[in-house]
């Protein structure tokens, strides 16, 4: 389970704002203290994960295949966040 290796998860419908709006992240950020340089984000949204990048979150991880019933999505900028097929390539083996 992966919840036992991070410190919170949180859904942005808590937030009444989608995870593009920039705003989202002020709230976020008044809400939570957190340290962009050390917090990891995982998303399967490029445009999510780009409004991420733009407040200056440090680890980016994008699942190319969110969804097992279809084909694994490829990254228009794969220098710019790191793809992963399962989240358990983010667990200590």
């Amino acid at each position: 389970n992966i919840s036992s290796y991070v410190d919170d998860v949180h859904a942005s419908h808590d937030f009444g704002l989608p995870k593009e709006d920039p705003q989202f992240w002020a709230l976020f950020a008044k809400k939570f203290a957190f340290d962009p340089a050390r917090t990891v984000f995982v998303d399967d949204n490029e445009h999510v994960l780009a409004s991420a990048d733009e407040y200056g979150i440090r680890h980016l991880i994008m699942p190319l295949n969110p969804d097992s019933q279809r084909a694994a999505q490829k990254m228009r900028q794969p220098d710019r966040y790191t793809g992963i097929q399962s989240l358990a390539e983010l667990l200590p083996c």
